[in-house]
């Protein structure tokens, strides 16, 4: 077992990449992620359809983020 320092750094440090992979996610989630699709294509003529996406990269994002923040929340040991 480590000392409580040693445990506070760790916590602190899994706790900063889960906030920045939670905004990294939430960032680049949506991105690339084109809600219309071509059926046909030949020239000017072309035909369309809406398709509807769920944005699974985003939401576990948010999840991620506030995992992270409530890392930084915890109140840390006193420390005699």
């Amino acid at each position: 077992m480590g000392s409580a320092v040693e445990r506070d750094f760790n916590i602190m440090v899994i706790g900063s990449i889960l906030i920045v992979s939670g905004v990294l996610a939430l960032l680049f989630g949506s991105v690339g992620n084109d809600p219309w699709w071509r059926m046909f294509d030949m020239g000017s003529l072309y035909a369309a359809s809406a398709q509807r996406h769920f944005a699974f990269l985003p939401m576990v994002g948010g999840g991620v983020l506030v995992g992270g923040l409530a890392l930084f929340a915890v109140p840390r040991r006193q420390r005699a």
